[in-house]
């Protein structure tokens, strides 16, 4: 039953976020709060913006905090892609778990668990298992196959959760089991008002980022702070790229003074 309600959690999250929230511009954010590429709800990273860009797919382990206080979170999978500006790509899996298709906005959305059958379990393993895609291929998308490797672990050790913290020095943020070969993304929310993000992408996974103060003038209150750690692949077919993610995803929630 509690697998039942979270991968239904999932898929209502997908249907109202599905054109993510807006960011503030400035150059060191990535497009992830507003990119079509996401329409998972959950920060990763963007690479629309690259000229070649083709499509991406993205295997996603994200943590639900715990419903009673003291029981630990519970973490579930989900998967998404999205080719071209939304086209029908064919058949689209990962680790042979086939995606759903969403028709929304005259675009196609690929997403696991699917819409349609919400209780299928996504299963995909972590830890440095290889996640392997296959996507059929229609509509001028040409047929995929490539992998990427999944992240290991990690904790977020600071701030902790619900602390108070000054953003006059900025914000250090600080996570466990740092590794040389994937990448950290950094984002932070106004809780009240969710077009009010930051985001850092393609940080060194060395266990320590500062959010700068001088991106926080506008930041008070309860705020949701992420730290994403993910691996990404690429494949190239009729000179295109398309992007394959796999990431785990871990937020807190903080108060910012």
């Amino acid at each position: 039953m509690k697998r039942y309600l979270f991968n239904i959690a999932t898929v209502v999250l997908f249907l109202l976020l599905i054109n993510g929230c807006k960011k503030e511009d400035n150059p060191v954010e990535s497009d992830a709060t507003k990119d079509i590429a996401n329409p998972t709800g959950q920060p990763m990273p963007s690479f629309a913006n690259t000229p070649d860009f083709g499509g991406s797919m993205a295997s996603i382990n994200y943590y639900v905090a715990a419903p009673i206080a003291g029981l630990p979170d519970v973490s579930t999978n989900a998967a998404s892609a999205i080719f071209g500006d939304g086209v029908d790509a064919g058949a689209v899996s990962v680790n042979n778990n086939q995606l759903g298709k969403l028709n929304a906005g005259g675009k196609t959305y690929y997403m696991a668990p699917d819409v349609n059958n919400p209780t299928n379990v996504l299963n995909l393993s972590w830890g440095g298992a290889n996640h392997s895609w296959s996507v059929a291929g229609a509509n001028g998308i040409p047929a995929l196959n490539g992998a990427v490797r999944s992240p290991n672990d990690y904790s977020i050790t600071s701030p902790t959760a619900n602390a108070s913290v000054t953003k006059s020095n900025g914000i250090q943020v600080r996570w466990s089991n740092t590794s040389t070969t994937s990448k950290i993304l950094v984002q932070i929310i106004n809780i009240k008002d969710k077009g009010q993000a930051k985001v850092y992408q393609e940080l060194n996974d060395n266990g320590s980022y500062t959010i700068p103060a001088s991106d926080l003038t506008s930041f008070s209150g309860d705020c949701q702070l992420f730290v994403v750690r993910y691996n990404y692949n690429s494949v190239t077919a009729a000179n295109k790229k398309y992007y394959m993610v796999s990431e785990i995803v871990k937020s807190i929630n903080i108060k910012v003074n």
